[in-house]
């Protein structure tokens, strides 16, 4: 038999290759760290290589938090919602100007066509919305870095407080 791992670096994959024997031939499989197994699937031309950080990563997490026994702290629960409130929050302000802006230009145009029933005014409505929009964007576009940066430093002090540091 042929062993499919023959020449690879064994520092970038030092797992041991083992066999399943089929019916149609065998199958190669990576058994690592311990507890509840985790099945991991390639597609073909591919092979477990390319699992090779994940498999690492899901053994040495999973002998340390074995499934079904990881429990959120409350600190944790806290960053995590704190994280997710900030950037809702911060998505909500960058939105508002621009929602604001395209309701008053269709107002606008709606009190116009009440007024003249001669203009066109739904040919105008959209080149203005977009023009409009366009304005704005770029006047805010300014303020974006600031909010960005506020709304990152929040989310990696949420994952370094998840993470323990």
């Amino acid at each position: 038999m042929i062993d499919s791992t023959a020449g690879i670096d064994r520092a970038a994959y030092p797992f041991e290759s083992k066999w399943m024997p089929l019916r149609a031939g065998r199958m190669h499989y990576v058994d690592e760290g311990s507890g509840d197994a985790v099945l991991l699937v390639h597609g073909t031309p591919t092979w477990s290589f390319e699992w090779r950080h994940v498999i690492r990563a899901l053994a040495r997490s999973l002998e340390a938090y074995p499934a079904g026994s990881f429990a959120i702290s409350p600190e944790a629960r806290d960053a995590v919602l704190s994280m997710g409130s900030a950037v809702f929050s911060a998505a909500f302000r960058l939105a508002m100007p621009v929602v604001a802006l395209l309701l008053l230009v269709d107002l606008t145009f709606a009190l116009f066509g009440r007024l003249h029933a001669q203009l066109q005014l739904l040919s105008l409505a959209f080149p203005a919305k977009m023009m409009a929009t366009i304005a704005v964007l770029a006047l805010l576009s300014q303020a974006f870095p600031r909010a960005y940066e506020g709304i990152a430093a929040k989310g990696v002090s949420a994952l370094m407080r998840l993470a323990g540091d």
